[in-house]
């Protein structure tokens, strides 16, 4: 019998593989930290972040991943 998602190994891992919705759902988290991230360096710096450069700096590269 093949192991799903939510088998254990005999050390109680978890084993099985990772979907693509998973991949999506971390990507999705990662921009969100990543944009709040750079936000606040913005903000510290006096000035607001641009879609343009979110884009460029934040959504563009994760989504490359």
């Amino acid at each position: 019998m093949l192991p799903t998602k939510w088998d254990k190994d005999k050390k109680g891992n978890y084993i099985g593989g990772v979907s693509s919705e998973n991949v999506t759902a971390l990507k999705i988290l990662k921009m969100a930290m990543e944009l709040k991230k750079i936000r606040m360096k913005a903000k510290d710096e006096g000035r607001e972040l641009t879609a343009g450069e979110a884009y460029e700096n934040v959504i563009e590269p994760i989504l490359k991943l």
